[in-house]
């Protein structure tokens, strides 16, 4: 795998009110990326993606316990932006959470939807007692030529 160009990472406590310490690392990595494809959309779909997963790593990482963490890296590469957010909580089956039944308009249970919507690739990893749900998006297109 090639090397990152630019790498953050932001460790928080599983509470919502440091949610908008990573929303804002997002919009500002997003600012620092020099392409022309990288607009306010890119920036938006980004942000709304990173919000979602660390709302779920929030509420669904031990939340609450003063030692539970959530832990969010932003890698800026030649063609795409990749975003991990892992946290201690039980693990889950990414293939297997459906898409939320629309009809019925659940309150909640829209976010990986809305993940997978906005992203260009979404992976989980289990290990090491962490979650780890690994969103990529990419700014330019890849050459053909390499």
């Amino acid at each position: 795998m090639d090397e990152a160009t630019l790498e953050a990472t932001l460790k928080f406590r599983t509470r919502m009110d440091h949610l908008c310490l990573a929303t804002a690392l997002s919009r500002l990595i997003c600012a620092s990326i020099k392409e022309p494809q990288v607009d306010s959309e890119f920036a938006y779909q980004t942000e709304l993606a990173v919000s979602e997963a660390c709302t779920n790593a929030i509420e669904h990482g031990l939340s609450g316990k003063d030692d539970s963490k959530v832990t969010v890296v932003f890698q800026v590469f030649d063609e795409r932006l990749v975003i991990s957010v892992a946290d201690e909580g039980n693990g889950f089956d990414l293939a297997g959470i459906p898409n939320p039944d629309f009809p019925s308009h659940p309150e909640r249970g829209y976010g990986l939807f809305i993940i997978r919507s906005v992203m260009d690739e979404v992976d989980y990893i289990r290990g090491e007692g962490r979650n780890t749900l690994v969103m990529s998006k990419r700014f330019r297109k890849r050459s053909l030529l390499r």
